[in-house]
């Protein structure tokens, strides 16, 4: 059970994580639109 509760908490952090930085990608996205074009 504790294993699981770990591995849940892990995904939830990774998840957390990625939206954070998405969403700062994106805000700043906005700002240097023409800069950066890859991707």
């Amino acid at each position: 059970m504790v294993l699981a509760s770990a591995i849940l908490l892990l995904m939830t952090g990774m998840m957390g994580f990625l939206l954070g930085t998405s969403i700062k990608n994106w805000l700043f996205y906005d700002k240097s639109h023409d800069l950066t074009n890859t991707s």
